[in-house]
């Protein structure tokens, strides 16, 4: 019988092999040597743990804190330490979305078959 959390294991260690792991590891070095960037990165942190508990326990976020999201990701995209990071991001995202639809085919394939019941 195989055993997927093997096989899951071996694709988390082959991804930190990709270069794009390689390249959100060198931004992510690159922003924690650079104090203004850190320092919005760790503010934007700890808004999102604040806007998350908030809506953990149903509340919505005050105007306030609309305001301050809104302010802190226009300074992250105009921060380039942390723009190049957000970027990075993407293309690492994009690699595990496709990844990811690889490793769902299966279920797609199943669930497609009863759609195409009857027809």
């Amino acid at each position: 019988m195989v055993n997927i959390y093997d096989t899951a294991n071996q694709l988390a260690e082959d991804l930190k092999q990709t270069p794009e792991y390689d390249a959100v590891t060198a931004a992510i070095a690159a922003v924690k040597l650079d104090t203004e960037a850190l320092t919005l990165y760790q503010k934007m942190d700890e808004l999102q743990k604040k806007l998350m508990t908030k809506q953990s326990a149903g509340q919505q976020p005050s105007q306030e804190d609309q305001m301050q999201y809104q302010t802190l990701s226009q300074q992250l995209k105009n921060n380039p330490k942390m723009a190049d990071l957000m970027t990075k991001e993407e293309t690492l995202y994009k690699l595990l979305n496709d990844v990811q639809e690889v490793f769902t085919k299966p279920l797609s394939e199943a669930y497609e078959s009863l759609s195409n019941l009857g027809k």
